[in-house]
């Protein structure tokens, strides 16, 4: 599950903090995956709703780059630091974005002068993104 960010706000963050790295992501915020673990709570979600994440700080070093969301309460990822991972080296996967964050990220630039991005709640079922409830979910 994710809030997938819009195009023309994927661009935004690329033109605001650059593309360090050769392999782009800046496409969502993860709030589950299957390694997580658990009940995904998809029934819980307000899916295929757009919402906005606040920019609050950004980190980046030699394998990786990532922007720190204040995300909505209602949505709030699950066990990690709300973030979207903007860029990383090859063969590294975006997951590296929650070391980096672990690590330090620019707190003195929070929420001075750091765009809103606006995403849509859904999820990957491995082929293509929803914004539906997948049947035996129950609503």
């Amino acid at each position: 599950m994710a809030v997938f960010i819009e195009p023309m706000d994927q661009q935004r963050l690329i033109k605001r903090f650059g593309q360090r790295h050769p392999d782009r992501h800046a496409d969502h915020m993860t709030l589950w995956s299957f390694q997580d673990g658990g009940d995904p709570g998809l029934q819980n979600l307000p899916l295929g709703k757009t919402v906005s994440l606040k920019v609050i700080g950004h980190a980046a070093d030699d394998k990786g780059q990532v922007v720190i969301i204040q995300s909505p309460t209602k949505i709030r990822p699950r066990g990690r630091n709300p973030h979207i991972t903007i860029s990383t080296i090859p063969g590294v996967p975006p997951a590296y974005s929650k070391t980096l964050i672990a690590g330090t990220w620019d707190e003195d630039e929070a929420r001075r002068g750091l765009p809103t991005v606006k995403g849509k709640v859904g999820w990957w079922d491995g082929h293509k993104i929803r914004f539906d409830i997948p049947s035996g979910q129950g609503a």
